[in-house]
C-alpha cells in the first residue's frame, strides 16, 4: 500500500514537471526611461519577455487614464547561452510604448501582459512620479562636431574619435569650434522623445483608430536612421485588403530627409508612406506590418539592407446608426459636403434639353451618385463626372463635378426641383443632407406642338419616343392620326413569316414519301415471284400457239 502511494506521488511530480505550462513560463521585465517626469513630458516604457518556445505575442500595457499612450512598437530577439555544456536558446519579445502624463502625482504603470502557450502572463508594475512642468533639471547637451560626427569620440563608427591622445598633441576634436549644429527645420510629426532602436526604426501611425464605415483614416510610416542619410533598398507594403487607399495629394515623389534631434543625437528621418484609407466593411480591420530596408554607405549598400518592420494596426469600424437615417442614404457616404448647381439655358423648346452642372465640395470620399428629382416630363440622363482631390490639413477631400443633360418634354414654366446628397457627419454624430435647387426653366411649345392636343411625332424620334407620346393622355377628343402602314404592320406578313418553316417541313416530308413510293414500286417490280409468274404466263401463251 505504501509503494502505491509513492508511485502516485511520483506520477504527480512527473506531470507537474513535464506539463506544457512548465515549458511556457515567460520571464518579463518592465522598465521606464525615467522614474520622474514632468507634466506633458514624453517618456518610454519598455517590456522584455523571454520565452523558451518563443511564442510570446500580443503585448499590452495598463496605464492610468491621465496618461496618453502611443504604441507599442514590437520587436523580437534571440538569446543563446551555454549551461553545463549544453546550448540553451530562448526567444524574446520587446515592446516599447511612449507615454505622457496630464496631471501631477505618483502613478503606477503596468502590469504589462503577453500571451504565450494559450495563457496570459504579466510583469511587475513600476512607479512613476509626475511633477510640475519646469521642475526637473535639464540634461546637459552633448557636444558634437559640426561635421556630423566625423570626429565624435562617442560615435562607435568614428574612425578618429577612439584614437588615443598623443602626448603633447591636442585631440582632433579640440581643434574644432565649440558649437552644436542646429538640425534643419522638420515637421512636428517627426518629433519623438526616444529612439526605438540604436541603428534604425520605423513609426507607423493610423488616425483615428475608431471610425464609421466610409470615414477616412490617415496612415503614415516614418523611417529614422542614426548612421546618416539612407534610401529605400527593399520594402514590403502593409497589407490592407479591407481598405480603399488614396495617395495624399501633392505628396513628393521622393521622400525628403530631415535632420531630427532625438535625445542627444541627430537622426535622419523621412516619411516613406502617407495614405488615406477608406474602410470597406465594418468590424475589426487590420493594417498589416510594413517592412523597410535601410540602404546607404553606413547601413547596407545592397538588398535587403537593414530591415525593420512596423507592428500591425487594428482599426475598429462601425456602421452609422439607423436612427435618423434619411431616405436615399448610401453606406460609405461619410464626411462633410456641400452642393452647388448651375443650369443653362433657362429657355428651351419642348423636346429640347438643358445642362445642369452640380459641384460637390467637402471633406471625405466624394459620392458615386446624387439623388435627382423624379417628375413628369423631366428626364435626367446619366451624368459625366470629374473629380479633383484636395487636402485640407490632414483630411482628404476635394470637388467632384456631375454634368447632367435634362430633357424637357412639356411646355410651360417647369420647376426642375433640387438635387440632394444625404451623408453622415462624424464630427456632429448626425445625418445631414446637402441640397442644390435647380430653379425653373421656360419651355416653349415646339413647331409641331398644338396647344391642348397631342402632336404627331417628328420624323427624328425613335420608336420608344413615339410609343410614349402615343400613350400620353389626351385633353380633348380628336380623330386618331394613323401613321403610314408598313409591310410588318400587316397580319399577312407575320402569318407568312410563321408559315415558312411549316412549308419547308411539308416539302421535306413530301419528298421523303415520294422516294419511299418509288423504292417500293421498284422492289415489287423486281421481285422473283413476279418474274416467275410472268415467265409462266409467257410459256402458257407459247404452248397454246
Amino acid at each position: 500500500m505504501k509503494s502505491l502511494w509513492l508511485r502516485a506521488l511520483l506520477m504527480c511530480l512527473l506531470c507537474l514537471v513535464f506539463s506544457p505550462s512548465a515549458y511556457c513560463q515567460v520571464e518579463m521585465q518592465l522598465e521606464a526611461s525615467s522614474r520622474a517626469v514632468e507634466v506633458g513630458q514624453a517618456f518610454q516604457v519598455s517590456l522584455t519577455a523571454q520565452s523558451p518556445q518563443g511564442n510570446a505575442a500580443n503585448p499590452q500595457l495598463m496605464a492610468p487614464r491621465t496618461f496618453v499612450v502611443n504604441g507599442p512598437s514590437v520587436g523580437t530577439s534571440m538569446n543563446i547561452s551555454i549551461v553545463n555544456g549544453s546550448m540553451v536558446r530562448s526567444s524574446g519579445l520587446t515592446a516599447q510604448w511612449v507615454l505622457a502624463a496630464r496631471s501631477v502625482g505618483k502613478f503606477t504603470i503596468g502590469p504589462a501582459t503577453v500571451e504565450a502557450g494559450g495563457s496570459r502572463y504579466q510583469s511587475r508594475p513600476i512607479s512613476i512620479e509626475v511633477v510640475a512642468k519646469g521642475t526637473l533639471p535639464q540634461a546637459p547637451q552633448r557636444r558634437r562636431s559640426p561635421f556630423g560626427g566625423l570626429f565624435d569620440p562617442n560615435d562607435p563608427f568614428d574612425p578618429f574619435g577612439n584614437m588615443p591622445n598623443m602626448p603633447g598633441m591636442p585631440r582632433l576634436n579640440d581643434l574644432l569650434p565649440d558649437q552644436q549644429p542646429e538640425p534643419s527645420d522638420f515637421p512636428q510629426e517627426f518629433a519623438t522623445e526616444a529612439a526605438l532602436d540604436p541603428v534604425a526604426f520605423l513609426r507607423a501611425t493610423a488616425m483615428p483608430r475608431r471610425v464609421y464605415l466610409g470615414q477616412q483614416v490617415r496612415f503614415k510610416v516614418l523611417a529614422y536612421g542614426s548612421r546618416g542619410p539612407f534610401q529605400e533598398v527593399s520594402s514590403q507594403d502593409a497589407a490592407r485588403p479591407d481598405f480603399v487607399s488614396q495617395a495624399v495629394v501633392n505628396a513628393p515623389a521622393n521622400p525628403e530627409l530631415y535632420r531630427v534631434p532625438i535625445g542627444d543625437d541627430i537622426w535622419y528621418a523621412a516619411k516613406i508612406r502617407d495614405l488615406i484609407l477608406f474602410p470597406l466593411r465594418e468590424g475589426e480591420l487590420q493594417i498589416g506590418a510594413m517592412e523597410f530596408g535601410f540602404g546607404g554607405p553606413r547601413y547596407a549598400s545592397s538588398s535587403p539592407g537593414v530591415l525593420r518592420r512596423t507592428a500591425p494596426i487594428t482599426i475598429t469600424v462601425a456602421e452609422p446608426p439607423l436612427q435618423g437615417r434619411p431616405p436615399g442614404y448610401q453606406l460609405g457616404d461619410v464626411g462633410h459636403f456641400g452642393l452647388s448647381a448651375t443650369v443653362e439655358p433657362r429657355q428651351v423648346e419642348a423636346g429640347g434639353s438643358v445642362s445642369a452642372i452640380v459641384t460637390v465640395t467637402g471633406i471625405g470620399n466624394p459620392p458615386a451618385q446624387l439623388r435627382v428629382p423624379t417628375r413628369k416630363g423631366i428626364d435626367f440622363l446619366s451624368p459625366t463626372t470629374r473629380t479633383t482631390p484636395q487636402m485640407t490639413g490632414e483630411l482628404y477631400g476635394g470637388t467632384k463635378v456631375f454634368t447632367y443633360v435634362i430633357r424637357l418634354d412639356e411646355a410651360g414654366t417647369v420647376d426642375l426641383g433640387e438635387i440632394t446628397f444625404p451623408y453622415f457627419n462624424p464630427d456632429t454624430q448626425s445625418y445631414e443632407v446637402a441640397k442644390a435647387p435647380l430653379g425653373r426653366v421656360a419651355v416653349k411649345p415646339g413647331q409641331n406642338t398644338a396647344t391642348g392636343a397631342a402632336s404627331a411625332a417628328p420624323p427624328t424620334q425613335n420608336g420608344l419616343q413615339r410609343l410614349l407620346q402615343t400613350m400620353a393622355p389626351r385633353q380633348t377628343l380628336t380623330p386618331f392620326a394613323y401613321e403610314r402602314a408598313y409591310l410588318t404592320d400587316k397580319p399577312l406578313a407575320w402569318f407568312s413569316l410563321l408559315l415558312s418553316p411549316l412549308l419547308v417541313l411539308l416539302v421535306q416530308l413530301g419528298l421523303r414519301i415520294a422516294r419511299s413510293a418509288n423504292s417500293w414500286r421498284s422492289a415489287r417490280r423486281d421481285a422473283p415471284a413476279r418474274r416467275i409468274a410472268e415467265q409462266l404466263e409467257a410459256a402458257k401463251a407459247a404452248a397454246a400457239t
